[in-house]
């Protein structure tokens, strides 16, 4: 547009000279936004939690420990939240009695756990043998002392005759559903020939009628896994 004389002085557009809804995102040039164009509290929580659970989110990247510590997680079912080992070197000498166990020392104790998990928990290796050379009938235990209650579990039933029936790396596998949130787990034998004169024994080392052994003092061990529930 032509002018005579001097121009008349520019003005800024205000906010009442533009129509509302008349400039879209294609007029923005793009990256131009910086954080500091975006009053605080502008996005609404309901925006966020849409972008939280987008399936289009598939990574957290690496996580650590302390990152997953937050008791506010929420696990989903059949997730291990946790495993224990344990190595057990204390034997067992069973005489005149249907059972017998270790200490909660000996076995695992003070296991913090939270009621309603699962525990998948076995215990495997050492030696069974017995003093006799009659039929003999035994099973490794497992007995779990939780909310001041004891529950025993038992193997398959091992038989065997005489002195020279040795198993080797004798086992046991079970569930317990956590009561509590600590639980002892103590390892044991039955035997099913009670006498005085008769012994059964559950011994870490692996051995034989000659009184050769393999492996270490350690050879008895537990390892339990809480599930989650």
């Amino acid at each position: 547009m032509s002018y005579l004389g001097r121009e008349f002085t520019k003005a800024p557009l205000s906010t009442s000279d533009i129509p509302d809804d008349s400039i879209t995102s294609a007029k923005i040039v793009a990256g131009t936004v910086a954080a500091s164009d975006v009053a605080a509290d502008v996005a609404t929580q309901a925006e966020l939690d849409t972008q939280r659970t987008n399936s289009s989110i598939t990574t957290l990247g690496t996580v650590t420990a302390g990152d997953l510590s937050n008791t506010a997680i929420v696990y989903p079912d059949g997730h291990v939240v946790n495993t224990t080992f344990k190595a057990c070197g204390a034997a067992i000498t069973l005489n005149n009695a249907s059972h017998a166990f270790s200490t909660e020392a000996q076995g695992i104790e003070n296991l913090a756990v939270t009621a309603g998990n699962k525990l998948a928990i076995w215990f495997i290796g050492g030696s069974i043998s017995t003093s006799t050379n009659s039929p003999e009938y035994y099973s490794v235990l497992i007995k779990v002392n939780d909310n001041s209650s004891d529950t025993i579990y038992a193997s398959p039933v091992y038989a065997g005759f005489g002195s020279d029936a040795r198993f080797d790396s004798p086992s046991a596998f079970v569930f317990h559903t956590c009561v509590g949130t600590s639980i002892d787990i103590m390892y044991g034998i039955e035997g099913f020939y009670a006498s005085s004169g008769y012994y059964f024994y559950l011994k870490p080392l692996q051995g034989d009628s000659t009184g050769q052994h393999a492996g270490d003092d350690t050879g008895m061990r537990f390892c339990v896994q809480e599930i989650q529930a």
